[in-house]
Order: structure tokens, then sequence, then C-alpha cells
């Protein structure tokens, strides 16, 4: 089994001893298989991988990652690696269904660190059963509940920074935090919904000191001993103006080396068991002073005639890729629609843009996704821009001359037709066949018969006529 893993390198000289400074991107690749019973683990540089694929090596230590997956022994629970059916990710995602004991995922041994960040994408499928817990800390030597099959005891001192999430009969999801050893503190600054893509970032410091990094060239303090939490690229809060949660019952300055991803059922509750999907892994043994590649400057999205026109400045760029341009029409389901390779390194102004020629009718969101060298990803604040939800429109973009027509239509419902081009004697000139999507269109027709003068165009197709005069 393949598997993408991509290292960023760097030292850090400390006054006692140098600690190497690593990224790692953990992602599922093409991975294929199930499992629903046992465990399954596979270790860095294993050269015939089990279920999972091999997590990344440590920089100095001899010590190997473990990335492990274990399921309830009735057969309840199972791990299934999906390539198709959600947007969640790129290639295989896994997904998870919580049995009547832990159903957990978790990646330990990681070279330790006082200050560090995991990241990961996940999705919940709609029910009213279970929970699904993350927590990043240490194994103890007691508990170990990183490498062992037990869930998240009442009183437990392995956790720094533990997320929970609890599926409610209206659909939403309650949101929790760890606060302490034993106490789940329920957060309301952020809603979390079934059948969304979530990013979540967990930025951490267990050290005495604070720690600042700077995103969306906006600069943060983590204070000491606690961690911050990102969600699709917002940072949610602690508390009213706070964003600073609390660390759980790990110690203070204890290095973090270990974090997992468990969902379990509750058979109180439904008959429906718990299924999420993850991809996306990234983590670090570092916080980034600056933890964005890309400094951007400015992102606009207007209404240009149909069409909506984006455009965006970097001041300066660092090992980038490209950029994904993303729509949504409710501001949380995003797709793809288009992309721009990045600058790689540069330290001048770098200008984007992108048309999008098919906006949907009413109001469309455009977000900008930054993905650097090592597979990382970036989502910047999405703009809006409303098309409104008027009639059908037609009309002729293309300059006088022109061997082309770029004909945009705007129509109120998806139909198949004919596109006509006629003198204004009534002369049928050009005849094709055409597709119209609800909302924005743009066609070409072949203009190069037509001589100069006033044509008329028209679109006849099911259920509506559009019609337009143009010059040549």
């Amino acid at each position: 089994m393949m598997k993408k893993l991509l290292l960023t390198l760097g030292f850090a000289c400390l006054s006692v001893y140098i600690q190497a400074q690593t990224a790692w991107n953990y992602d599922f690749a093409n991975a294929s298989g199930s499992l629903t019973t046992g465990s399954s683990t596979t270790n860095s540089g294993d050269a015939s991988p089990a279920f999972l694929p091999a997590p990344g090596a440590n920089p100095t230590s001899s010590t190997p990652q473990t990335a492990r997956v274990r399921l309830a022994s009735d057969g309840t629970s199972k791990f299934e690696f999906v390539n198709s059916g959600v947007t969640l990710g790129s290639g295989s995602r896994l997904l998870i269904t919580g049995g009547t004991s832990t159903s957990k995922f978790s990646i330990y041994n990681i070279e330790g660190t006082l200050s560090g960040s995991v990241s990961f994408k996940v999705r919940f499928k709609p029910t009213t059963s279970g929970q699904w817990i993350f927590a990043y800390g240490k194994n103890n030597g007691v508990n170990n509940t990183y490498s062992g099959n037990a869930a998240l005891p009442t009183t437990e001192n392995e956790v720094f920074a533990g997320l929970r999430w609890v599926p409610q009969s209206d659909g939403s999801i309650k949101f929790y935090t760890r606060a302490d050893g034993s106490t789940w503190s329920t957060n309301n600054k952020f809603t979390f919904e079934a059948d969304v893509d979530y990013a979540i970032e967990v930025l951490c410091n267990n050290s005495s000191s604070s720690v600042n990094y700077t995103k969306n060239s906006t600069s943060y303090t983590i204070a000491a001993n606690a961690y911050h939490v990102w969600v699709n690229g917002t940072q949610v809060e602690a508390s009213t103006g706070n964003y600073d949660f609390a660390h759980g019952g790990l110690a203070g300055n204890t290095l973090l080396t270990d974090f997992l991803f468990y969902g379990v059922y509750s058979s109180s509750a439904s008959t429906i068991f718990p299924q999420a999907y993850v991809d996306d892994f990234n983590y670090a043994n570092y916080i980034e002073p600056n933890l964005l590649p890309v400094t951007l400057v400015s992102f606009t999205a207007q209404k240009q005639g149909p069409a909506a026109q984006l455009s965006w400045t970097t001041a300066s760029e660092q090992n980038n890729l490209r950029f994904d341009i993303e729509r949504s029409t409710d501001g949380k389901i995003f797709t793809v629609i288009g992309s721009r390779d990045g600058a790689g390194n540069s330290t001048v102004d770098q200008h984007y843009a992108y048309t999008d020629y098919q906006p949907e009718q009413g109001v469309n969101y455009y977000r900008l996704v930054q993905y650097d060298y090592n597979g990382k990803a970036t989502v910047f604040d999405p703009k809006a821009v409303d098309f409104g939800i008027g009639g059908s429109s037609l009309k002729v973009l293309s300059s006088p001359g022109s061997s082309e027509l770029q004909v945009s239509i705007s129509a109120e419902k998806a139909s198949s037709g004919k596109l006509y081009v006629y003198s204004v004697q009534g002369k049928k000139l050009v005849e094709q066949t055409a597709l119209l999507n609800k909302g924005a269109n743009m066609l070409t027709v072949d203009a190069s018969g037509l001589q100069p003068g006033i044509y008329v165009i028209a679109y006849n197709g099911t259920g509506q006529v559009i019609t337009g005069k143009f010059v040549r």
C-alpha cells in the first residue's frame, strides 16, 4: 500500500538541546479495504504496511511512529476506506463506524514537543447516537489511552487538548472541550451539523511561556498551557472574547507525542450507529511563527455582468503550490470550481484573477484555499456576490468583428433547445443546439459568416424563449 508522506524539516536551537522541527502529512492516498474486528498497527518504515498506511519517521528518535485502529470486539464497528460519494479531502477517506465500544484511530510515539499542532478534516453522518472524541497529549504508561483500547477515563491525565461532538435529535451536533482532567465543557461558539465538511486545526502550547503565530495576516498569541481551535478558517472562542482553551489533565511542560480520534455508540439513543469520515491529518512538533506560506493582502469578488470576477494579491509567498477557488450557495458547503498556480517563492506582489461565468442565482460565496508543497491547506474567509433572483436575460458580449460570439444567458430554469441568429429581415443565419443550466450560462456561436450589421439572437427551449439584439 502506497502512502504519501511529506516532511518539512528545520532545526530550532534551544538552550540545552536541538529539536528537529518536523511537519508530517498523513492522508490515506488511494488506500482500500475494510476492518470489522480486532486492531491493526503500522509503524513508520514498514515495508509492507497493514491496513493503515505507514506514518512518517521521527527525525532524531529511533522509536518509530505508530498508526493504529481498534474496533469493538462484537463486530458492531468498522473502518473502511472510501474514495467516492463525499467531497471530503482527496483520494481515499477513512469511514469510521462507532461500535458498542471505541472505534479508535490514533498516531502515537511522535517526537515530543511542548508546542505543536494537529489538523484534520471530518464529516459527521446524521445520527442521534453516540459521540466522537479527538484528543492530543501523551500516554502516561498506565492508561495508555492513545495506544490502547479503552475510551478516555473519567479522570484523565493524558489529555492536553480534547474535543467532543455529540449528535442531537434535531440534526445539530453539540460541541464540547476538555477543560481539566475530568470535565467536558459545552461550547456554543461554533455550530456543527451533519453532512458538512469541517477542517479542524488545534494549536497547542504546553510550555510555561506564550507562543505567537500569524494567520490571515493577523498575529495571535497562545497563552502558556493553553490551546487554540480553528474550524474552516474561523477561530473558535473558548468564551466570549477569549480564545485560549484551558488544557486538560496533562501536566504542564509535558511533551506532546500522541493523538487520537474515536467514535462510540450509545444504545439508549438510537439504533443508528454513528459514522464519520476523516482525512488529511497534518501534525507538527512545533508551531511556526507564521503558519501561512502566503501573505494575502487583498481578495475581492465582484459582479461583472452575468459573471463574478475574483481578484487577489499576495505580498509574499513561500512554497505556494496553488490556489483552489471554491463556491457555495449557503456559505457552508463549498465546491471547487477552478484553480490558479501559485508563484512558489516570492517576495514581491503577485496578482491573481478568476472569472466565474456560471454563478448560481442568488448569493454566491467564494473562497480561496491555498495549498503549499507539503500538502497543507489554508482556507481564507469567503466573499459574497449577489446575483438576485431576476428573470431570464440574454446578452452578446463579443466585440464587433470577432469570429465568435460569446453569448451570456441567464435562465430561470434548466432546459434544452436551439440558439438562433436572424437578420433584421427575419432570415435564419445560424442554428445550433444549446443546453442551459439554471442561472448563468456562457455559450459560443460561430460568427464567421456574419457581415457587419444588426442581428437578432434567440434561444427557444423547453418552456422558455429568450431574445436579444446585437451589432456585428
